[in-house]
């Protein structure tokens, strides 16, 4: 992991001082570091999907798409077995 910030940056000394203490603890635990990797980059996959999805959902409404046609949310899915379920509901 790169570093842990706050949005917007203070000098807020109860910041610094909760930084500084989880920083040694991510230091001293590596378990715990890898596991809050690891859910930092399922949440961002996750977010990623989600942009993806309402992409998708957008398109569906510009575009006229083949029941047969590859779903554009690119689930590698047809069109008739993924998104389209969720238009017509």
């Amino acid at each position: 992991m790169s570093g842990v910030l706050f949005d917007p940056p203070t000098n807020d000394p109860l910041k610094q001082e909760f930084l500084k203490i989880f920083q040694e603890i991510i230091q001293y635990d590596k378990k715990y570091a890898k596991r809050l990797e690891t859910h930092y980059f399922m949440f961002k996959e996750a977010m990623q999907q989600k942009r993806d999805y309402q992409k998708a959902q957008n398109s569906l409404l510009t575009e006229n798409i083949g029941r047969n046609a590859l779903c554009p949310c690119n689930s590698g899915k047809k069109f008739k077995k993924c998104c389209l379920l969720v238009a017509e509901t």
